[in-house]
């Protein structure tokens, strides 16, 4: 399998991308990405504490990917909303103060 032309994502994509699209063509859902952010956002935080925007972005992804994957309701949204917004207040924004504490 390779990108149909129409779709336009042969001018987009180098060989090694294409090759990489017809391997992941194959996979049915999203539970590895959802892993993939996960991890993705842990090594953030543990090595770029503050860089808030890639960590809220990461959350963010992962967010949107866990509705999508598991059809969560709104209430079910809110709560995975809160939990989110609770790490950043509890884990990440206290790393990131406690680094520029030490820069200062």
């Amino acid at each position: 399998m390779t990108p149909k032309p129409d779709a336009g994502y042969n001018r987009s994509l180098n060989v090694r991308e294409q090759k990489d699209f017809v391997s992941m063509a194959e996979v049915d859902g999203i539970d590895d990405e959802i892993t993939l952010l996960r991890v993705k956002l842990k090594t953030i935080l543990e090595q770029q504490p503050e860089n808030f925007k890639l960590i809220v972005g990461t959350a963010d992804g992962i967010s949107r990917l866990v509705v999508a994957r598991y059809n969560v309701t709104r209430p079910e949204k809110k709560g995975l909303t809160t939990a989110i917004k609770d790490v950043m207040k509890d884990i990440a924004i206290p790393i990131g103060i406690e680094i520029l504490k030490k820069k200062l």
